[in-house]
């Protein structure tokens, strides 16, 4: 599947690159130049890809992104610039630059909100009822996921938003995956773990690995027992296809993620527990939710998805079958699903038709 979108991508920039280079003349100074001779002409359709190359060289991945963006938009103006031309002998035609304007201008405004919207850490509060006895009237769970740390914040910046986060006064905290990856460091990874070990949650915190967390490279400055050595020492409880019983009502089922060939089934790991329990499962991504249904659990928390990260990522990822759902909730039989966007981003400093967030859930028992 990777191969299949990586030549997708290098098609549309090969594209792009040369859609945006027969449309710099558009521009007033620029059509002058090319109009001058043949090196003036080849010169302005070089502009896009002289300004690629030189975003690229510090972020390639973002680089590529806009660049797609901008030839969406460009196509989409110049049709409605086409659309709306007035016709006629005495009436006089739309410039060409009024297109060119109007792609560079909703590219901007397009990935300005959504920076902000990767940026910005917003909180999601859902509650769930169930006829179930929860040992306690109400648990509060604090979730969240994708932290990749290092992107969007720094190990400082996790610990202010754990801030944030502890001011809600959760019961628990669980950790759905991603919490690190290749290009955080170990600065950052120490002082996050840090702020977990001071982080205040009546039953504890609770962590499952996602597909970056044991790093695929080795390139960056701490191995995957360091984390985990890091993690532990503050406190941390790290699930592994593992289950702890949180009060006596409620039990918490952590997965190893679906990268991990090792891993136990979902029915595996429901043997034994009692179904009077309020069963929690945390797995990091959202693409076993027809055997997780059967095996029945009452609550499955994920991430992975970012919330589709951009349109139309998320209508992909379902239609491919990459995921089960790409963000919010959902119930199949007796198991509700929910998913959320995360914390933070990978690679993309962008999100958009969706944003950043912490989610606070409200578990309320004995809801006959």
């Amino acid at each position: 599947m990777w191969t299949i979108v990586l030549i997708a991508v290098c098609i549309l920039m090969i594209g792009s690159l040369i859609y945006l280079g027969s449309r710099m003349s558009h521009f007033p100074l620029l059509g002058k130049l090319a109009a001058k001779n043949a090196f003036g002409r080849w010169l302005v359709r070089l502009i896009p890809l002289i300004l690629f190359a030189g975003f690229a060289v510090f972020d390639f991945v973002n680089s590529v992104i806009i660049l797609i963006h901008l030839t969406v938009f460009w196509i989409v103006a110049d049709l409605l610039t086409m659309l709306f031309t007035k016709r006629g002998k005495e009436k006089k035609k739309t410039e060409p630059y009024v297109a060119a304007w109007i792609a560079v201008g909703a590219c901007v405004i397009y990935f300005v909100i959504g920076y902000f919207c990767a940026h910005q850490v917003f909180r999601k509060e859902y509650t769930i009822t169930t006829a179930k006895d929860l040992g306690t009237q109400k648990i509060r769970v604090a979730l969240i996921a994708d932290c990749h740390i290092g992107s969007t914040f720094d190990g400082e910046g996790f610990a202010k938003h754990l801030a944030e986060i502890e001011k809600m006064k959760p019961d628990v905290l669980v950790i759905v995956g991603d919490y690190v990856d290749d290009s955080s460091t170990k600065e950052d990874m120490l002082r996050a773990g840090q702020a977990l070990g001071e982080f205040k949650a009546k039953y504890g915190v609770y962590f499952v690995y996602g597909n970056h967390d044991k790093g695929y490279y080795n390139s960056r400055s701490f191995t995957a027992d360091e984390l985990a050595e890091n993690l532990r020492k503050n406190g941390v409880v790290i699930l592994e296809d593992e289950t702890v019983i949180l009060t006596e009502g409620v039990c918490l089922i952590g997965r190893k993620d679906r990268s991990d060939r090792g891993r136990k089934s979902m029915a595996e790991l429901m043997e034994g527990i009692d179904p009077k329990l309020y069963t929690i499962v945390l797995d990091h991504q959202p693409n076993d939710y027809k055997a997780e249904a059967e095996a029945g659990p009452d609550l499955v928390l994920s991430g992975h998805t970012h919330g589709g990260q951009m349109i139309p990522i998320g209508l992909i990822g379902r239609i491919s079958g990459a995921d089960d759902r790409s963000y919010g909730m959902e119930k199949r039989d007796s198991t509700t699903f929910l998913v959320t966007s995360g914390i933070s981003c990978w690679a993309l400093d962008f999100k958009t038709g969706t944003k950043s967030e912490y989610v606070i859930i409200d578990l309320v028992g004995n809801v006959k």
